[in-house]
């Protein structure tokens, strides 16, 4: 799962709209891939609602788990 993390405008990173393109990325490429949030869970060893708030928060992304869900 390879997701486009950044977005720089005007010399300043927008965290809110990064957080927002990034969930986004992670939901569509998960779909894509046709795994449900649950499927995607147990390949990362965590539990589904963890799963959830990374995916809807994804500020929340440990550096480990951003390395082992692009290898999804």
């Amino acid at each position: 799962m390879c997701v486009i993390i950044l977005n720089y405008k005007r010399g300043e990173w927008n965290m809110t709209e990064d957080n927002e393109i990034i969930s986004r990325n992670i939901k569509a490429v998960r779909a894509q891939r046709g795994y449900t949030q649950g499927q995607v869970a147990n390949m990362l060893n965590i539990s589904v609602p963890t799963y959830i708030r990374m995916e809807n928060n994804p500020l929340e992304l440990k550096f480990v788990k951003i390395k082992e869900l692009a290898k999804v």
